[in-house]
């Protein structure tokens, strides 16, 4: 057997370099969470070559004293914590004392940072782990480190980076989420001499997010809070419009810490269930404030994973609180067409950048005035200063609701394709798919006949046999109440073998042997998600969806006025029960600019 030896110093610097800097990406983390620890209000991140041959983060905060810039690059040498207890009420990003030594071990690092008590401030540059010069200097205060020549000392971890490209949109995308988890930071990032990145830091979480996703998105996102005794929390979520086939916009912070914690994610995604259809992933910007007591961010190296002490209580009230605030909003689409302007017309505010819409008169029209020609003279002057902006259109709904007088207003004009509705209400037009709008329907009374203990149930003649695998059984015995209330009697025949005697009236003569085992696989497939027997009766009440009237089938007129009302008795009357819109919407103004009537 070799003889056991202890490792020398160096060796030992560039192992624990593995586990903090596995790439790039890291080291940017590393020193732009120290950033925030700092109390800086402004910092700017440059890379070049992905990060790999160049960094420089640069913030304003407190800085670091001449007497402590030794002992900044020693390994396990912090000011955020002092014991093992302080794990437990931590409130930084950074708490480890590993980020510097480890970055200094792998790559050639010079810091200069200045605190606002000294005079001067100090460069301070190390290569590899060797101190190699530490001397005063001018300087603002703050920090600013520069990373040179990543792993140059380590070649065969350098070999595994990938390419330059990938590894700048890794720090891309972390340059974000840091972004939006401190709205109240302006940040500035630079990508090869050119800024991709340019933040306010006026702490107005909006604005942050208008920066980083543009206009189309905040357009359609809706405001969030959530304010109990174990989470607090406010932000942003996205109308089921801007749904995204994969989690990478769902943006989760935890007392500023970008987290990945399937708590979280699943309590968002469950809280959007029958507002988006499968596959398709919520928009979310959410920052939350838990007590630090109630969580273990020691769970790895990246502290990207959490745990919490009270998780199910999370999930709840999380889930509960996305769903009333969708509950709360108008979910249509809106159709979206093309703006672009077919006569060009001299805008009313000069200088603005805002665009008058200038009704075009058809040749048999008189000429009109335009609202630039009816304003007096002497008031002319105050209104180029001004925008003017369009009275807000009345709407056919408040909320998720029709109105009673509303109702006596709108009109149904005829349906395309045996399928779409054409509603007229003022100068807004609805079209409603009647496939979508029936499974809705459907879906809410069958749902809440089995909150209410209502279902009727209807005997089975010869009962149905049906396998079970020992997953799918604990599926039946744990929810055997609510399957019941359902108006489904199952019950253990022997063996994996179940009968089922009774289904509910409204799915009689659709219920068969595979549609109830498919059935009973899904829920089991899907029994993380299944947080209560509510939301077990939501998924059973999915099976009336069978019964609504197809596409392509036609209905007459006084059925589709009697969809339309009943429809909008509904809690969630946009979407159908898999998350598919119910209708969509185009206003009049958007139709004649298409026309070229307005522009």
């Amino acid at each position: 057997m070799p003889q056991i030896k202890i490792l020398d110093e160096n060796t030992i610097n560039k192992i624990a370099a593995g586990e903090v800097v596995e790439k790039p990406m890291a080291v940017v983390k590393e020193l732009v969470e120290n950033s925030i620890d700092s109390g800086a209000s402004a910092i700017t991140i440059e890379i070049r070559d992905g990060g790999i041959s160049f960094i420089r983060v640069t913030d304003n905060g407190c800085g670091i004293s001449f007497e402590d810039i030794h002992n900044a690059f020693e390994r396990h040498a912090t000011s955020k914590i002092t014991g093992i207890n302080d794990l437990f009420e931590l409130d930084t990003l950074g708490f480890r004392g590993e980020a510097l030594a480890s970055i200094s071990a792998v790559a050639q690092v010079e810091c200069v940072t200045k605190t606002a008590k000294q005079t001067t401030g100090v460069c301070y540059t190390i290569n590899g782990g060797l101190n190699e010069s530490v001397k005063e200097i001018g300087c603002p205060n703050g920090t600013t480190f520069i990373v040179r020549n990543l792993f140059y000392n380590v070649p065969a971890r350098k070999k595994f980076l990938k390419t330059a490209t990938t590894e700048a949109g890794y720090i891309t995308d972390l340059v974000t989420k840091l972004a939006l988890s401190h709205p109240e930071i302006s940040f500035n990032y630079i990508l090869n001499g050119k800024y991709r990145l340019c933040t306010k830091g006026n702490g107005k979480l909006i604005d942050c997010i208008y920066s980083i996703y543009g206009r189309d998105i905040v357009s359609d996102i809706i405001e969030f809070t959530i304010d109990t005794d174990v989470i607090k929390g406010y932000g942003y979520i996205g109308k089921p419009v801007v749904s995204r086939g994969s989690r990478a916009f769902m943006n989760c912070f935890v007392n500023g810490r970008y987290v990945k914690n399937n708590v979280l994610f699943r309590a968002i995604e469950e809280g959007f269930a029958g507002y988006r259809m499968t596959q398709r992933f919520p928009f979310a910007v959410l920052l939350f404030d838990i007590n630090p007591s109630q969580m273990d961010v020691n769970v790895h190296p990246s502290k990207m994973e959490i745990r919490f002490t009270e998780a199910d209580k999370i999930y709840s009230l999380l889930c509960n609180s996305i769903k009333n605030a969708i509950r709360n909003a108008d979910t249509i689409p809106q159709v979206k067409l093309d703006d672009k302007k077919i006569i060009e017309d001299k805008p009313l505010i000069h200088g603005s950048g805002v665009k008058t819409i200038t009704k075009i008169p058809e040749p048999f029209e008189s000429k009109r005035s335009t609202y630039a020609d009816m304003i007096p003279s002497a008031t002319q002057n105050v209104f180029r200063e001004k925008p003017l902006y369009e009275p807000k259109q009345q709407s056919l709904f408040d909320q998720t609701t029709m109105q009673n007088e509303n109702k006596k207003n709108y009109r149904v004009v005829g349906c395309v394709f045996a399928t779409y509705w054409i509603v007229e209400y003022n100068d807004e037009m609805y079209i409603m798919d009647q496939h979508a709008a029936h499974e809705k329907i459907l879906y809410e009374k069958f749902k809440k006949s089995i909150e209410n203990h209502s279902v009727i149930s209807q005997p089975v003649s010869p009962p149905f046999v049906i396998t079970l695998t020992a997953d799918e059984e604990n599926i039946v015995n744990t929810y055997k109440e609510v399957f019941y209330n359902a108006g489904f009697e199952i019950e253990h025949f022997g063996g994996s073998e179940f009968t089922v005697s009774s289904v509910p009236s409204e799915l009689f003569g659709l219920c068969s042997e595979k549609s109830i085992t498919d059935t009973i696989l899904m829920l089991t497939e899907e029994k993380e998600l299944l947080s209560s027997d509510s939301s077990f009766a939501d998924k059973i009440a999915s099976l009336a969806c069978k019964a609504a009237v197809k596409g392509g089938r036609r209905i007459s007129e006084y059925e589709a006025y009697e969809l339309v009302n009943t429809l909008f008795t509904l809690d969630n009357p946009f979407n159908c029960p898999h998350g598919r819109p119910t209708m969509i919407k185009m206003t009049k103004n958007q139709l004649e600019k298409q026309f070229g009537r307005i522009v």
